[in-house]
């Protein structure tokens, strides 16, 4: 973790804020023989005693009218740590480089069962308690469980919102076995090793309104191959909203174990198929937008109902407040659109089976009184199923335009 001012020399860092944790790297110089690399080195971490830095806490409110972070002005307590001759692992007998990729949020991995020395190796999960991690069900290599009942492990972390807090946030990591989802250290069989992290609202009751990032590393292990270890970095974006959007998306997640996620797009962009992601993997979707959010101004649909089946080419508009390069604000009205068969229809289209994909575009030709200028608004849209009823997904639209 990158510290200000940096910590180097033998002086002492006198104005580093304290915080829940810390994590610092050090460079260290040795030399490798023989399979064995020896290095030397001290770290000295200066602190004060709880009594000094009472007095000083004190002295700063009295002085500032509030804490504003405590800081060190004097060193003691100084505590060395030698490192000494630490031997380095024989690689030798990996057939393979080691395998690092990279997750998201409700992502499945690839099959590192597959990249196994023999090809089918299962390989199981743990997350060390290392860096942002704060707790891990399974935090070393151990053949321990071999069991396939479905069931997920716990990991807590400190997640990053978009203030710069610190916030513990309860994951669940699972490993994927046939059609259902396993805790993740579990063995079960060869061919098997998919890693998951999700987020769980029952999880979390007490988690606020915000937008939080996090990363770790999930270490995989070979089951038959003992050898073999796979790094994979997890990079969490994860979202909490408002009221208006959890009354309107968290009904369906809710009954689902929802993932505290928004999928976003932006202008002239096709979102994905959200029929395929409903229940039947085949309802129709169909979308709306609330205007109980901050930049819009009216909506042709503002709420779920099942009112158009029509297959009809045709646009919804929404009024959005944009801002514009200077900051100024204006009322502009954008082309909201649901890919159909054989065209674009209006947002609330039923039409069929299989079709859930929205688009939002400008017209210039629909803001005749808007100044020239490149203009940004955000909003959210909100897709429902038409045959999977309680079916809902949030798409962030994060929109540029310009007006020539």
């Amino acid at each position: 973790t990158k510290s200000e001012p940096s910590v180097s020399g033998p002086s002492c860092a006198t104005d580093i804020k304290l915080k829940k944790f810390r994590t610092l790297y050090i460079q260290v110089k040795g030399k490798e023989e023989n399979g064995v690399f020896n290095f030397k080195g001290n770290i000295s971490i200066n602190a004060l005693s709880k009594a000094k830095l009472a007095k000083q806490r004190e002295a700063q409110l009295k002085q500032m009218g509030k804490l504003v972070g405590p800081v060190a002005h004097e060193c003691n307590g100084v505590l060395s740590l030698c490192f000494l001759m630490r031997k380095k692992r024989d690689t030798s007998h990996f057939k393979y480089q080691l395998d690092v990729g990279t997750i998201g949020l409700n992502q499945t991995s690839v099959n590192y069962s597959k990249k196994t020395p023999s090809g089918n190796s299962s390989v199981y999960f743990i997350v060390p308690t290392l860096g942002s991690v704060a707790y891990s069900d399974f935090e070393q290599v151990r053949e321990s469980l071999w069991d396939g009942s479905p069931g997920a492990s716990k990991v807590i972390v400190w997640a990053v919102d978009k203030n710069g807090h610190e916030q513990q946030i309860v994951l669940r990591v699972q490993k994927k076995f046939n059609n259902k989802w396993i805790k993740m250290n579990d063995g079960v069989q060869r061919d098997y090793g998919q890693v998951k992290v999700s987020v769980h609202l029952d999880d979390n009751p007490d988690l606020v309104a915000n937008s939080y990032t996090a990363e770790f590393m999930i270490i995989g292990v070979g089951w038959h191959d003992s050898d073999y270890r796979a790094l994979i970095k997890a990079k969490l974006d994860i979202t909490i909203y408002k009221d208006f959007i959890q009354n309107e998306i968290y009904p369906y997640q809710n009954n689902n174990h929802g993932i505290l996620k928004l999928e976003k797009i932006g202008l002239n962009q096709i979102s994905g198929n959200y029929s395929k992601k409903t229940p039947s993997k085949d309802s129709s979707v169909y979308f709306y937008i609330p205007t109980e959010q901050p930049n819009v101004v009216r909506s042709d649909f503002t709420r779920a109902k099942q009112s158009l089946w029509s297959g009809n080419t045709g646009v919804s508009k929404i009024t959005v407040i944009a801002t514009n390069s200077t900051g100024v604000k204006y009322q502009a009205v954008l082309d909201v659109q649901k890919k159909g068969p054989y065209g674009w229809l209006k947002m609330n289209d039923g039409v069929q089976r299989g079709f859930g994909q929205v688009r939002v575009s400008f017209d210039p030709e629909s803001n005749p009184d808007l100044p020239t200028g490149a203009y940004t608004t955000d909003f959210t849209i909100i897709g429902a199923g038409w045959h999977d009823e309680n079916y809902r997904v949030g798409i962030k639209s994060v929109v540029d335009f310009v007006k020539h």
